[in-house]
């Protein structure tokens, strides 16, 4: 006797689908949160987005990130915020971004006082520059500029280091105080060139620039001095980046004035928490650069005697950490002190 065999029942072919799917997911090859952080960052920023800046309201930074913002927002159509937190050398603003929640709805304007110098000068901060966050992009950079009375004897950098080693020690040159880029400045001159300054240190830019019109101080650095040129109040000596500034090359650097590997520039930064998803801080660091390309921004930040950079995330984080680097090997050299 012949036995028939009973046909095999298959599923329709959609729940077979489905069933492979879940067989996928479960081996891994299709992470569920994967799918989780690619939807949040595909509908970031859902709410508004508050940026803090470590320094008072009118400054170059706070003109800066304010320009940015008012692009951001019009990019994402959400409000993005701007939170003065002055105080400490950027500190006070710095420490409050830090404690904000890994998720890219508090940013942080980061300079080379807060991620640069900061961490070297400052050993009881209460943040990690690059432990607590993640830097975003690069928004440009700056060099300072050493200042004399315009009826100073000082014609050139040679001129005023030669009398800086005829008199060791009663040169003085002017800050905004201990630890600040004008007072870090003066101390690598001293180390490179081999001379003795005094530092004198004021609580403003307004007060260190008016020291020096005033012939209290011998020299001072600045980053905006061109309208004082302009007007017959200082002359300048030279710039402090390694090559010439591009928005005044008529001035030569200190590395030609026989001040050998010298270079001090400043730096102004977005950053984020350390742990903000990846695909959310891609997306912040391709619409910040894209603000950067911006015909109004770029005015702003060259009129403010700025360089426009941008950048990778990568890149953001290797200028950071060499920063840092070169600062703490500076003030950890034998015979460097800051304090005052």
């Amino acid at each position: 006797m012949q036995t028939q065999a009973t046909p095999t029942h298959r599923p329709p072919r959609r729940q077979r689908r489905l069933a492979a799917l879940l067989v996928s997911m479960a081996a891994g090859a299709f992470p569920l949160s994967a799918v989780a952080v690619d939807k949040t960052a595909a509908n970031y920023p859902s709410k508004p987005v508050t940026i803090i800046n470590p320094h008072g309201t009118g400054g170059g930074t706070d003109i800066l990130a304010r320009a940015i913002a008012d692009k951001l927002r019009q990019k994402w159509n959400q409000a993005v915020i701007v939170e003065n937190r002055p105080g400490a050398n950027t500190a006070i603003g710095i420490e409050a971004a830090s404690r904000a929640p890994a998720d890219g709805y508090t940013l942080a304007m980061c300079t080379q006082a807060s991620h640069g110098s900061n961490p070297a000068v400052y050993p009881k901060l209460r943040y990690d520059a690059l432990g607590d966050f993640v830097p975003i992009v690069i928004l440009n950079d700056l060099t300072l500029y050493v200042l004399v009375k315009s009826d100073s004897p000082y014609r050139t950098m040679q001129d005023l280091l030669d009398a800086a080693r005829k008199n060791p020690g009663k040169l003085t040159y002017a800050s905004i105080g201990v630890g600040s880029l004008h007072h870090l400045a003066g101390e690598l001159l001293k180390m490179r060139s081999g001379v003795s300054m005094l530092h004198v240190p004021y609580k403003a830019t307004s007060d260190m620039l008016m020291a020096a019109l005033s012939g209290q101080v011998d020299m001072i650095f600045h980053s905006t001095p061109l309208p004082l040129v302009e007007n017959g109040q200082v002359r300048i000596l030279g710039v402090t980046t390694k090559d010439r500034w591009p928005i005044s090359p008529e001035y030569p650097t200190l590395i030609e004035q026989e001040v050998p590997n010298y270079e001090v520039r400043g730096w102004f930064a977005f950053c984020a928490r350390q742990g903000t998803p990846q695909p959310i801080l891609e997306k912040l660091n391709r619409d910040i650069n894209e603000t950067l390309r911006d015909p109004d921004i770029l005015k702003i930040i060259r009129n403010n005697g700025l360089r426009p950079l941008g950048g990778s995330l990568k890149e953001a984080h290797t200028l950071v950490e060499n920063e840092i680097k070169f600062w703490k090997d500076f003030v950890n050299t034998p015979g460097v002190t800051l304090e005052e």
